[in-house]
């Protein structure tokens, strides 16, 4: 099955001033956005916002960025236009137009339309999103799965047709900001916090967040579903553990356990091993390690029978050395020197790993 590429909703706008803006409508989204460039060119003044994010367990996560007040021009019902007033968010880029579909092409489907209102923007500078109920366009014609709209901003052409192609990356989705302002129904607590900085002091761009424990929306990211916060089988009594309470995909026990994995979770937004926001994650010991014995002698045995095993199969002995190699580049595992396991005093608990060299 040949998927088509999708013509995008999009279209020129024109602000007060009478500056042709190439932007993008988007029902999807419930947050308009300008690029930073665009507001500099349209001399718009824009407030420097913090955007919040409050999670359950203490999580608190900070983005950074501006919001406009922009003017534009919509048509009315008698004729004339009027003035429309949109609050944006700043981000640095909405959609890259690598291809853009001619007008001449759109006219062949809709030719009663004239050229001038078939022109398709270059560049992406401002979306608009169903937060503007007013401004959405209506379908007026179909072609197949191709759709012509009209509305207060004018027409424009959505869809898709094998004998159209237009390649339209949009990075607004994967932005922070986008994150953050979708996240408000799930979070907590969502605040927008106007910043106010000191002369002279530097504004970091994003800070560092944790948490020691995540709520279901958040889990639901991952497509964790059907966490439950009561354990309340079907039968009205489980002893075994292994059952699944009515409208669960999970039994007793491995709720109880997914809620101790989710004790453990922590959300940074950067740290030593990583630039990227990721999760850390930590999973209580079964026995307190002070109680455990000495099983050194242990992990050597199965150590030298796992490499006999490995020198058998050169294939399988190379993946085992590029995955330890893998845990010490990422610093899950640190190698040790003689010197520094004879002289540690504290506590002591051998993995089956001791060593990843092979004679």
């Amino acid at each position: 099955m040949l998927e088509l590429p999708v013509i995008m909703m999009l279209l020129n706008v024109t602000a007060n001033a009478g500056q042709k803006i190439g932007t993008l409508i988007d029902l999807a989204s419930d947050t308009n956005y300008i690029t930073h460039s665009a507001a500099n060119r349209l001399n718009l003044k824009g407030e420097k916002i913090t955007l919040v994010i409050h999670g359950v367990g203490g999580m608190k996560v900070r983005i950074k960025t501006k919001r406009y007040l922009l003017k534009i021009r919509v048509s009315t019902t008698q004729g004339s236009f009027r003035s429309h007033q949109l609050a944006c968010y700043g981000l640095e880029s909405i959609a890259e137009i690598n291809k853009a579909v001619s007008p001449e092409r759109l006219q062949k489907f809709f030719p009663d339309i004239p050229l001038t209102e078939l022109v398709r923007p270059k560049g992406v500078d401002l979306l608009i999103s169903h937060r503007e109920g007013q401004l959405a366009p209506q379908r007026i014609r179909i072609v197949g799965d191709l759709v012509l709209w009209d509305g207060p901003l004018g027409k424009t052409i959505g869809g898709t047709h094998p004998e159209l192609f237009e390649d339209v990356t949009v990075s607004a989705h994967r932005s922070k900001t986008h994150f953050a302002r979708s996240m408000r129904l799930a979070a907590v607590k969502y605040e927008e916090v106007i910043e106010y900085r000191p002369p002279n002091k530097p504004l970091a761009r994003f800070h560092e967040s944790s948490v020691s424990t995540s709520s279901r929306d958040f889990l639901e990211w991952w497509k964790w579903d059907s966490i439950g916060a009561a354990c309340e089988p079907k039968c009205g009594g489980c002893r075994c553990g292994n059952c699944q309470p009515g409208g669960k995909e999970m039994s007793l026990a491995e709720e109880r356990e997914l809620e101790i994995v989710k004790e453990g979770l922590t959300y940074v937004m950067e740290d030593k091993h990583s630039k990227d926001p990721h999760w850390h994650a930590k999973y209580p010991w079964i026995e307190d390690p002070v109680f455990l014995p000495n099983n050194k002698s242990a992990v050597e045995a199965t150590f030298l029978r796992t490499e006999k095993q490995l020198a058998k199969d050169p294939e399988w002995k190379a993946a085992y050395s590029a995955q330890v190699k893998d845990m010490l580049d990422r610093r899950a595992a640190v190698k040790l020197s003689e010197s520094e396991i004879a002289n540690w005093d504290g506590p002591v608990w051998y993995p089956e790993i001791q060593r990843c060299q092979y004679e």
